[in-house]
């Protein structure tokens, strides 16, 4: 899928106009609602993402993005 621009739609941007995924309006009242990760020094933030996504899916747990629902 590609806008009218001509850029290609990223894998995200296309569920999303596919309607896969529904975004919800937020607004700085919900900040507290956002999962909060200590990062020790020298570890990548993403590796701790990803990490937690393995384990979610190997225990069985649905991985979803916060207000997601």
């Amino acid at each position: 899928m590609s806008t009218r621009s001509g850029r290609e739609f990223s894998r995200y941007e296309s569920l999303v106009a596919g309607g896969s995924i529904r975004l919800k309006a937020t607004t700085t009242n919900d900040l507290d609602q956002l999962p909060c990760y200590d990062v020790p020094a020298g570890v990548s933030p993403l590796d701790l993402l990803l990490a937690d996504r393995r384990t979610s899916e190997s225990v069985g747990l649905p991985v979803t993005a916060p207000g997601a629902d």
